[in-house]
């Protein structure tokens, strides 16, 4: 690597100095579907979370006389397109640079391409969140800066490299991979590799998200690697994983001779908590840094510093909480849970189906308030 380096803002408040712009890459509106495969396994440590998988698992089972297969079943995210755009962009002007904002949602583009028209399209890229089922689990590739007038084709075609179930399902890939999921996915990333300023990042590359363990996962990750290395870009810092696997990520881009690049993967409303600094002023710019010159400049912001199951539990509030949208609408947090009814159907909660048993009774949960006494009282574990 000509230049890549990896600082911490509390550290070097200074670092920002000579650049002309940050970079805020992996964030998710509410036109992403965020599967809840894993609801059950992320209830067990999280009593938030565990509260309102065993009410909705209990109702469910009560009204459709079964269990709640949660294969079919996903949330959204509190924030739509422009709010995201802004809760980004606006601490990255309070650096004093200028945002460039890369949103990925799962395996859509309509957020970024709605913002294409309200912003100078240069700062918000085309970009989506691939999911690519490999072997018993799958990885998720940002997929970033697609040529807007060839974007809806092609983000099409990736996200036919499906199980058959999720493709039945619209949603993304967790589960029965079969013969379908896998041919096409070296010929598609040679074809976004060939593209003039488009980034291929894999993100969060050491997370289990399958659960399907530590080793078994590391070892897919090699193969996924030595298969399709040549036509990636970057493996990412997730501004939501341990410091410890992020430190791990930089071990294996060495390994793999990859770039490191930031990615804060922000479901909520807190923003992402890793960028990158660059003296480039449109993404494509950016994307040539990191894809020729090999220069990557990763800062990691003052909020990384608190504890990350208090940060995780917030982005469940954040979920679990009902927001007002820039209209004035009120947004329960029925709204952004979706599960299959009787029918076929998935539905929100909110929908008139599930009138008068769940969507009435509202979650109770810490108020914003004692999550920050949490913060005054625990301070930073990094």
């Amino acid at each position: 690597m000509k230049h890549q380096s990896v600082h911490f803002l509390w550290n070097e408040p200074e670092i920002t100095t000579g650049f002309a712009s940050a970079v805020s890459l992996h964030s998710h509106t509410d036109r992403s579907r965020e599967g809840l495969y894993d609801a059950p396994r992320y209830a067990k440590a999280n009593a938030l979370v565990g509260l309102a998988v065993a009410r909705i698992s209990a109702r469910y089972r009560k009204l459709v006389g079964q269990d709640l297969d949660f294969r079919n079943a996903y949330f959204v995210p509190p924030l739509g397109p422009v709010e995201s755009y802004r809760v980004e962009a606006t601490q990255i002007q309070a650096m004093g640079l200028n945002p460039i904002v890369s949103i990925t949602d799962h395996d859509t583009i309509e957020g970024p391409a709605q913002l294409q028209s309200l912003i100078e399209p240069e700062r918000v890229p085309v970009s989506l969140e691939w999911t690519v089922p490999f072997g018993p689990s799958y990885f998720h590739v940002g997929v970033h800066n697609l040529p807007p007038q060839l974007a809806a084709g092609i983000a099409f075609e990736l996200c036919e490299i499906r199980c058959s179930h999720c493709l039945m399902s619209r949603v993304s890939c967790v589960d029965n991979h079969d013969a379908r999921c896998f041919p096409g996915v070296a010929d598609r990333l040679e074809r976004l590799a060939s593209m003039p300023g488009t980034l291929i990042v894999v993100n969060h590359p050491l997370w289990d998200v399958r659960g399907i363990g530590e080793r078994a996962h590391r070892d897919l990750l090699a193969l996924f690697l030595s298969r399709y290395g040549e036509w990636l870009d970057a493996l990412e810092l997730n501004g939501l994983r341990s410091w410890e696997e992020n430190r791990d990520v930089m071990e294996v881009s060495r390994q793999n001779h990859l770039a490191v690049i930031s990615g804060g993967d922000r479901h909520g409303f807190e923003p992402n908590a890793v960028v990158n600094l660059t003296k480039a002023e449109t993404f494509s710019e950016f994307a040539e840094e990191i894809r020729a010159d090999r220069t990557s400049v990763v800062v990691f912001l003052k909020q990384y510093q608190q504890p990350l199951t208090l940060r995780v539990l917030r982005v469940a509030w954040d979920i679990l909480k009902s927001s007002t949208a820039p209209n004035g609408d009120r947004k329960r947090w029925t709204d952004r849970i979706f599960l299959p009814w009787i029918d076929g159907r998935v539905l929100a909660l909110s929908s008139q189906e599930w009138s008068g048993t769940l969507a009435n009774k509202p979650i109770k949960g810490p108020q914003p308030s004692e999550c920050l006494a949490c913060d005054a009282a625990h301070g930073s574990e990094y």
